[in-house]
């Protein structure tokens, strides 16, 4: 917040000079028109339109009595970082002036400014809301990582706490090469405390696919016969071989579901509400299921790779009905990959 408060005080204080010298330029009369309606409207209680027309008016003729008044509205409406905000500003603008005033009048008008907008600043801090924004390692290091909150990205330094208004906002991490994530978050009342954790991104999916060279691949060696067997007697050894193997994938790939469904389970149990705000053991808790879960996965895909081996080994062995009919499986290379066969031979 810091680079961004002082740019905002920066610009405070060079549309206030350029109005007190120029201001025979600006559209004097249509930004009074603004502030006059926006007086009335808050009188009236209709702080949102009021504070619209605050707005109006400030952003045509930029003064601390305007913005003084739009903090004043703001905290009616409830938006009270908002409001916070800008009662920061105008302290910071009337210190700023003051120090380089010449007139003791004027200095003396400027302090009692300062002193009436910190104070109200001061009197909404333990009301304003913040969200942490906590990023892994392993995201924080991705490039050109950036995180905004409500379309307004927020430097790591204040990734800390960020202050914001009640009601929701929606937060979008983005980094190059990722899809990015986002999240809506509901900030129910003033002076919460909530944590946003950013969960690691998907790989983004290339414009252009990338074709890895596939090393070449040495044919497959017949299996020599077993000595004392006979085909025609039972189950040739690379079928029995290719059954084991399949089973043992099997039995891997059910492995894996139950992990996943343990990691579903534990993610699901985390203390975290349906925004995806997290408590600091729902997000220990989350992590631990994370990392379940990719085990599982990792098992499924192990067991699956074992089956699709195993069912191979199985089709590809003799024949046991006969010496001249088996499925034969060849595997060669080619110029720049590889192929593969599967025939019946005669």
């Amino acid at each position: 917040m810091t680079t961004r408060l002082s740019s905002a005080l920066a610009l405070t204080m060079m549309l206030s000079i350029a109005s007190a010298a120029h201001g025979q330029g600006a559209d004097v009369e249509a930004a009074d028109r603004a502030f006059q309606e926006a007086m009335t409207l808050m009188e009236a209680g209709h702080y949102q339109q009021a504070c619209a027309k605050f707005e109006e008016s400030q952003r045509i003729e930029a003064g601390m009595a305007t913005q003084f008044r739009l903090a004043q509205c703001y905290e009616q409406d409830g938006r009270v970082a908002t409001a916070w905000r800008n009662y920061s500003q105008v302290a910071a603008t009337a210190r700023a002036l003051a120090a380089n005033e010449r007139d003791p009048a004027k200095v003396d008008n400027l302090v009692a400014r300062e002193k009436y907008a910190q104070e109200r600043a001061d009197a909404l801090l333990a009301n304003v809301s913040r969200l942490q924004i906590q990023v892994p390692a392993n995201v924080a290091s991705l490039p050109g990582l950036e995180v905004s909150i409500d379309g307004v990205v927020v430097p790591p330094a204040q990734w800390g706490g960020v202050p914001v208004d009640a009601g929701r906002h929606a937060v979008v991490a983005r980094a190059a090469g990722k899809v990015p994530w986002s999240g809506d978050i509901a900030v129910q009342g003033n002076g919460r405390r909530l944590v946003v954790l950013v969960p690691p991104m998907a790989d983004a999916v290339a414009t252009t696919p990338v074709v890895a060279p596939v090393a070449p691949v040495a044919p497959v060696a017949p299996v020599a016969p077993v000595a004392g067997s006979d085909a025609s007697d039972g189950l040739h050894p690379l079928t029995i071989s290719g059954m084991v193997v399949a089973a043992v994938g099997v039995v891997g790939m059910g492995a894996g579901i139950a992990l996943g469904v343990a990691a579903k389970s534990k993610h699901d149990g985390a203390d975290c509400d349906d925004a995806g705000a997290c408590s600091a053991e729902g997000i220990e808790t989350r992590a631990d299921a994370l990392s379940l879960g990719d085990i599982g996965t990792g098992v499924f895909v192990a067991g699956a790779v074992l089956g699709v081996g195993g069912v191979v080994m199985w089709i590809a062995a003799p024949s046991s009905h006969g010496q001249g009919d088996a499925l034969a499986l060849t595997i060669g290379p080619t110029p720049g990959g590889a192929y593969a066969n599967l025939g019946m031979r005669f």
